[in-house]
């Protein structure tokens, strides 16, 4: 799996177009990539329970850039940076408080009855707000902003369960976090 996510990645990172992530949550997937939760049965005396999970580890850097722009389809950098602009005007002090009350920010939620059987763990997500140094060079950072997008998107769209992640320093990082994810020990070579 390591090895796999590895050359995804490179790949990723040396080709970068875009996904069209809004779309592919809306019809791509579909009950043949995600199996239907089943209620226990009981056969006789057994009782059988299904124990597989639909899991979907998105890697991306969080800005989703491709597609209809303007429309509640894209977290492009012109929405985050058009949303911080509204925040700071604003003068509201909680960045949460204000996105509550501003639903025109919001990614449209996806509706698609086959989310509330996945799991999402999105991984690598970049906040290009950062200097090369580390340091903020503004306030509130994409960071911030992404993740109250993509939180809120995710839980309206009603995905079973979900986790974001900024980028993993190294491929240890990385597959430590889906590990933990999928609630498995580190599997020792």
């Amino acid at each position: 799996m390591s090895a796999e996510f590895t050359r995804i990645n490179q790949a990723a990172g040396s080709k970068n177009f875009g996904a069209d992530i809004w779309t592919y949550f809306n019809q791509g997937i579909d009950d043949k990539r995600v199996l239907p939760a089943e209620a226990p049965r009981k056969d006789e005396e057994l009782t059988v329970v299904n124990t597989y999970r639909n899991v979907l580890v998105l890697t991306t850097d969080g800005y989703i850039e491709a597609g209809i722009f303007g429309k509640g389809f894209d977290l492009s950098q012109k929405t985050i940076n058009g949303f911080r602009k509204a925040f700071l005007a604003s003068g509201e002090n909680d960045i949460k408080v204000f996105f509550r009350k501003n639903k025109s920010f919001r990614i449209r939620p996806v509706n698609n009855e086959n989310l509330k059987n996945l799991e999402v763990l999105v991984m690598e997500l970049y906040d290009r707000s950062m200097s090369k140094g580390g340091s903020a060079t503004v306030q509130p950072t994409d960071m911030e902003i992404m993740k109250l997008f993509w939180t809120d998107w995710l839980e309206q769209s009603r995905v079973k369960r979900f986790e974001l992640h900024p980028y993993a320093n190294s491929a240890g990082e990385a597959e430590q976090i889906i590990l933990n994810f999928l609630g498995v020990s580190k599997i020792q070579s």
